[in-house]
Parts: structure tokens; C-alpha cells; sequence
């Protein structure tokens, strides 16, 4: 539902810009910056913005949801013994900063591109990074467990192999695109030289790569999962409360 949604709200903000507002692409704030326009320039315009800001509360949930029972998910795992401790000790040194990084991303809708883009992009660069650690905690949950997703198409050692490969490149593109920003947002120059022609053309690349890994694969991995993965059941055990003496619920 969170990518459905997201590709769903980046559609529209597409459309209100290109189509509706015909704006003018070629001088923006990210320009100016960066060197090239990535994908937060189209809810980077009035009502575009807005637009996208009401949509975003249906990117925002489900992704929150996501978080909250793949940990609750973990857990169970935990209690059963089959992952270990270091790996569920893991997950919950990182859930909160999940969550916070989850929240954070809505920043892009409060702070305007053209009054402060430090403030604009460093939520659009939360996500990378929330995106890194679910991958990665993904693939060590998945190897305890001995789950291997996708393993009926290419056999459970290349599914693995797959995997691996895929986290590696998420994260190796995701540091890349990470250090790159913020040495432009706070030292003028990165690691690549946006003052010419391949610099300005790597890093669109390399951010385009990081769409394809973070925001494209996941989808499809995603759709490809929700047949194949058996749906959380949670049980609500309501005995302890149904046994407490008449007296007493009255008296408390």
C-alpha cells in the first residue's frame, strides 16, 4: 500500500506541475543546489505541494504500520527462538529510529524548497536511510529464519545471492547519494563536480540508480510477497479481565 501510494501521490504531483501549472523546471531551488531536479521538485510548487501533502498521510500509515508489526513480528520470533538475541537486540536498537525517520519525511511538505533547501531534502534523505535499515534487517531476519524470497524462480542459493547483491547496491548507492548531499548542502561540493556537464550527469544517475533500488524493486518485491507471505494474526485474550470479581471492577 506505501509504494501504491507513493507512486500515486508522485503521479498526481507530476501531472499538477508538468500539466495543469506548467512550470518551469529549468531554475529551480534544486537546481541551483544539486544540479539537477530530482523527483521532490513536483510537490515543490503551491498546489501541487498541498496536493501531495494530503495524499502523503496514506503513504505515511501503512509505511507506519508496516514498521510497528514487522517488529512485533520479530519479536515473536525471538520468543520462539529463532532468531537470535543479537539480531532481535538489533531490531530494537533501530525501531524507534525507524519511526522517527518514517515522520520525518513529511518535513519536505513543511519547508519550502525555495526558503530552505537544507531543511526541504533532509527529510527526502531520512527516508534513504530508513529504507537501508529495513532492507538490511530484512535480510538478516530472512537468513536466520531461512526464508528465501523468490527461491521457486531461481533456487534458495540464488535467491540468496540475490538478495544480498540487492542490499549491497541499496546501501553502497544510498551512502553515495547521502555523502554527496549533505558535502552540497553544507561545503558547496560533493563528490561529484555539479559545475560540469558529467558531474551534473553522474549524479542524476546515481540518483536515478537509488529510484530503481529503493522505490521500484521494493514494489515489485512487494506485490510478488503479499500472495506468497501468510497474512499476522493477532489474538486479543480478554480471560484475565473477564475473571475479575464483580466487587472489585465496581470498586476500581
Amino acid at each position: 500500500i506505501t509504494y501504491a501510494m507513493f507512486w500515486l501521490m508522485v503521479l498526481v504531483s507530476i501531472f499538477m506541475t508538468t500539466v495543469v501549472m506548467k512550470q518551469d523546471l529549468t531554475d529551480t531551488p534544486l537546481v541551483e543546489v544539486l544540479g539537477y531536479n530530482n523527483i521532490c521538485v513536483y510537490w515543490d510548487y503551491s498546489p501541487a505541494r498541498e496536493i501531495a501533502a494530503l495524499i502523503y498521510p496514506f503513504v505515511e500509515l501503512p509505511l507506519i504500520g508496516y514498521l510497528i508489526l514487522n517488529y512485533l513480528e520479530v519479536r515473536e520470533f525471538w520468543h520462539a527462538g529463532r532468531i537470535s538475541n543479537g539480531l532481535y537486540r538489533f531490531t530494537q536498537f533501530i525501531f524507534p529510529i525507524k519511526l522517527v525517520l518514517a515522520v520525518l519525511f513529511r518535513m519536505i511538505f513543511v519547508i519550502e524548497a525555495f526558503q530552505n533547501v537544507r531543511g526541504h531534502t533532509v527529510g527526502f534523505l531520512g527516508l534513504v536511510l530508513l529504507l537501508c535499515l529495513i532492507s538490511t534487517k530484512n535480510l538478516l531476519v530472512d537468513r536466520e529464519l531461512g526464508v528465501t524470497p523468490g527461491g521457486k524462480w531461481v533456487g534458495q542459493a540464488g535467491s540468496r545471492a540475490l538478495a544480498l547483491l540487492y542490499v549491497l547496491l541499496l546501501v553502497s548507492a544510498s551512502a553515495l547519494k547521502i555523502i554527496h548531499t549533505f558535502l552540497l548542502l553544507y561545503t558547496g561540493s560533493g563528490i561529484f563536480d555539479i559545475t560540469t556537464p558529467g558531474g551534473v550527469e553522474a549524479a542524476r544517475l546515481l540518483d536515478h540508480v537509488w529510484m530503481l533500488l529503493g522505490a521500484v524493486i521494493p514494489a515489485l518485491v512487494a506485490c510478488q510477497q503479499m500472495g506468497a507471505t501468510p497474512a499476522i494474526t493477532i489474538n486479543i485474550d480478554l480471560s484475565a479481565c473477564m475473571n475479575i470479581p464483580v466487587s472489585a471492577a465496581v470498586d476500581a
